[in-house]
């Protein structure tokens, strides 16, 4: 998988994190936490996000195929992807 292919993967999460609206008051998500887990030895990225308005909290949970997983060491497959990671502050 290239960069641009990456890319595309994490615009898309963004934009279903920000396209959805609370379902108790309507206003935005905002990401709390930002984990990695591997189910079935396929790599998922976990967003933990809240209600800016009313703080109900919510998962999103997607297929990272942008990442590794070797001797229990989590790889991501381009460089950029592994600094953008490194500079995120949750």
């Amino acid at each position: 998988m290239n960069l641009n292919d990456s890319m595309k993967y994490i615009e898309s999460e963004y934009k279903i994190i920000n396209s959805t609206n609370c379902n108790l008051c309507n206003a935005n998500f905002t990401i709390t936490k930002l984990d990695i887990e591997f189910f079935n030895n396929i790599a998922h990225k976990i967003y933990y996000c809240s209600c800016e308005k009313c703080g109900k909290e919510k998962l999103f949970i997607f297929n990272a195929p942008y990442v590794s997983n070797i001797n229990d060491k989590i790889l991501i497959n381009s460089k950029f992807n592994r600094d953008l990671l490194n500079t995120l502050k949750f």
